[in-house]
């Protein structure tokens, strides 16, 4: 396994112009940005079974000790995989501990996102500029800004690009589900 990835941001081409006849193509060079470094992190958790305990299992169907434990363990590793999937959407993800990039001083979640330096991209944020609590109207309005985005070279992202997932507290699941699943919302 590496010790890291690292992931060079940038920015693409701008935005097409008109060429004249006669007149040569405009080249641009792409915008190399900031680089990321991802640091895998190994999570390990064990039980040891002793032969007698494994003998005295033998034949259990229910209540199996070590069988309750196997589960118990695949369990927890999935408790670690949650926690670690969710950490930006959790506080992380509103603090400037958890920035976009090392360059960057924005959070992941913030109001202002500048594009890369020397892009023709427009500010742009990922929250609303103050906290809303999850109605129609709110949800409409990320839509709409969602499909608004563009990048760092101020092209807009292309239609087929969709949100895929809303990510609430469960003290919001019944809201969110009359919202998306009712009929004519």
């Amino acid at each position: 396994m590496r010790n890291y990835e690292d992931y060079l941001y940038g920015a693409g081409l701008p935005i097409a112009v008109e060429k004249p006849q006669g007149v040569d193509i405009q080249s641009f060079d792409p915008i190399e940005g900031a680089t990321k470094r991802l640091t895998p992190v190994v999570t390990a958790l064990g039980f040891e079974v002793t032969e007698e305990a494994w003998e005295d299992d033998l034949y259990a169907n229910k209540g199996s000790v070590v069988r309750d434990a196997a589960n118990d363990l695949g369990d927890s590793l999935i408790e670690r995989v949650e926690i670690d999937a969710h950490r930006p959407f959790n506080a992380e993800g509103f603090t400037t501990a958890f920035t976009v990039l090392p360059t960057t001083t924005e959070a992941f979640f913030a109001t202002s996102h500048a594009p890369i330096a020397g892009g023709q991209g427009i500010t742009q944020n990922n929250m609303p500029s103050t906290n809303t609590d999850l109605n129609v109207t709110s949800l409409r309005t990320c839509f709409t800004t969602f499909k608004r985005y563009r990048d760092d070279q101020n092209k807009r992202i292309p239609g087929f690009v969709k949100a895929a997932s809303l990510h609430i507290p469960p003290e919001l699941q019944f809201v969110a589900e009359e919202l998306l699943k009712s009929p004519n919302r």
